[in-house]
């Protein structure tokens, strides 16, 4: 299945030691990645509401579903999990947008559903961050 022509880095939280987080990189492209842009006027001034969607293919190479993921030679979506639209190549996720050169946004999945063929087996994943 075919649903985009966009590149995403995922940054798949691993278990980290002591109060060090330690992350997996992967770019994974053939997604279709929708960014939102928007402001929230709240009592204490203007917020941003910037989101992404992102629709990825279940067949693409390398991914696991969250209960049997690895780490490495694999990757997956989970909530909590950091993702930068395009190719970012800093191993660690960028703490800031201005660690990115390219005006690139950081988004953090909040959600992750998956849908499945007839036979079980994964047809698409649907996943939002802000």
């Amino acid at each position: 299945m075919r649903l985009g022509e966009h590149t995403v880095t995922v940054y798949n939280a691993l278990a980290g030691t002591g109060r060090t987080a330690a992350y997996l990189r992967t770019v994974v492209s053939g997604v279709r990645a929708e960014e939102s842009s928007g402001a929230v006027a709240t009592m204490q001034g203007r917020s941003s509401s910037d989101g992404i969607t992102l629709f990825v293919p279940g067949s693409l190479p390398g991914y696991a579903e969250p209960e049997s993921f690895a780490g490495a030679g694999s990757w997956t979506l989970r909530a909590g999990d950091i993702v930068v639209a395009g190719v970012c190549g800093l191993e660690l996720p960028p703490a800031t947008v201005q660690q990115l050169s390219s005006g690139r946004r950081i988004y953090r999945l909040t959600g992750v559903e998956t849908f499945r063929d007839r036979r079980g087996r994964v047809h698409h994943l649907e996943a939002a961050g802000a």
